[in-house]
């Protein structure tokens, strides 16, 4: 191992060629194979392979040879890769996903590519699909968009829509605009589009205030009203007036003295109205049944029918009974509809239970109106937020 780590070529032939074993695996200081093979030097491997006893130590040549040929790709040898896999055709293909996703964060693309090549797929379509779905987002973390056209040209027929709208929202976020728009140009072959998919992206594209990135992730809906509002929360929540002036004017608002508005619930005051209107002159009911009409319509976005149930209850009922609203964050939170949590953390104090932050731009929301995410909510003990903000910091 030391004369490995020395580069010395001749000295390791002349130790193997007095017995030593080049299956060893010392306590300390690794295997030789690996050794060999991280070394960058072919010579180096060949040595060691020449000294191979076939017949003693065959059994552990496949336990062996793994390691080796992650130790060379990870270091980036590929003519040592390249030699280790034409070697290796006669053992069974090895999976290399955890290593082709170290490759990934070393940047060593050509190795990538050979490792794709000759990676043994899951049997388990599941898990087949997983594997991509976690190498096109390492693609994104790590702004590769090589790998990504790669990815997209190779696998598309295994690859779910709903994979690449996560990888879309991950590209928004990250603010990485060129690979957001490979991906939707991938999509734009798509016959049918969901475009409940995409909420998240519409607020991560509008709240980093890029107006461009942002029309072409709405262009691909047509610029609907629900994506437009959806849109609207990420640009109130990144403070991106622009951005604002624009959605507005996209559904025909304009603003006055073109100044934008910088709560949500003025914007949105602009865009359905008729929501509001509810709550002038309107019928008395039940304090209960407008609550269960604020919480169906949180868990499936009906932001319009929130807003009227809740400013109906502001109208007629003191803010003390307006307590039960409180139901209605968790709700929104738990499917992911940042634009109600919005308008609710605009208009109630913000009240939520940990289990039920599932994303990033729930998370960011509510980091914005001043949670101390190290303290927990009420009738909880656990943190605020928890995996989640520490994935949103990742």
């Amino acid at each position: 191992m030391a004369a490995i780590e020395a580069q010395q070529v001749q000295v390791v032939e002349e130790l193997l060629a007095e017995n030593v074993d080049p299956a060893s695996n010392t306590r300390c200081f690794g295997e030789i194979f690996a050794a060999a093979a991280s070394s960058g030097f072919l010579d180096m491997v060949m040595t060691v392979l020449k000294h191979w006893n076939w017949n003693a130590d065959k059994p552990l040549l496949r336990v062996r040879y793994i390691p080796s040929v992650e130790a060379a790709a990870i270091a980036g040898h590929q003519d040592i890769v390249i030699k280790l896999l034409d070697f290796g055709r006669s053992l069974p293909k090895p999976l290399y996903d955890a290593t082709i996703f170290r490759v990934v964060d070393a940047d060593h693309i050509a190795v990538l590519h050979l490792l794709l090549s000759h990676r043994q797929q899951h049997f388990n379509l599941d898990a087949e699909k997983a594997f991509w779905a976690t190498l096109i987002r390492s693609s994104i973390q790590y702004s590769n968009r090589e790998l990504l056209q790669h990815i997209m040209s190779k696998n598309l027929s295994i690859i779910e829509e709903a994979t690449i709208a996560q990888a879309v929202e991950d590209g928004c976020r990250m603010s990485h605009d060129d690979i957001v728009r490979t991906l939707l140009s991938r999509l734009a072959r798509l016959p049918d589009r969901d475009p409940a998919l995409y909420a998240d992206a519409l607020f991560w594209a509008a709240e980093s205030g890029r107006s461009e990135i942002l029309a072409d992730v709405l262009n691909l809906f047509q610029q609907g009203q629900r994506q437009i509002i959806r849109a609207l929360a990420g640009a109130v929540s990144g403070n991106g007036f622009s951005s604002i002036t624009y959605l507005l004017e996209s559904v025909g608002v304009v603003t006055i003295d073109q100044v934008a508005p910088k709560r949500f619930t003025d914007a949105v005051r602009m865009i359905i109205p008729e929501a509001f209107a509810r709550a002038l002159g309107g019928c008395a009911e039940p304090l209960s049944r407008l609550v269960e009409n604020a919480l169906q319509a949180s868990r499936s976005g009906g932001l319009g029918k929130v807003i009227g149930s809740f400013e109906l209850a502001k109208a007629q009922y003191s803010g003390y009974n307006l307590r039960g609203f409180s139901g209605a964050f968790s709700e929104a939170a738990k499917s992911g509809h940042s634009d109600i949590l919005l308008y609710l953390c605009e208009n109630r104090e913000p009240h939520l239970v940990f289990p039920c932050v599932t994303c990033p731009a729930i998370a960011h929301i509510f980091m914005n109106f001043g949670w101390d995410v190290n303290q927990p909510d009420v009738g909880s003990k656990c943190g605020r937020l928890g995996y989640v903000y520490n994935s949103l910091n990742h």
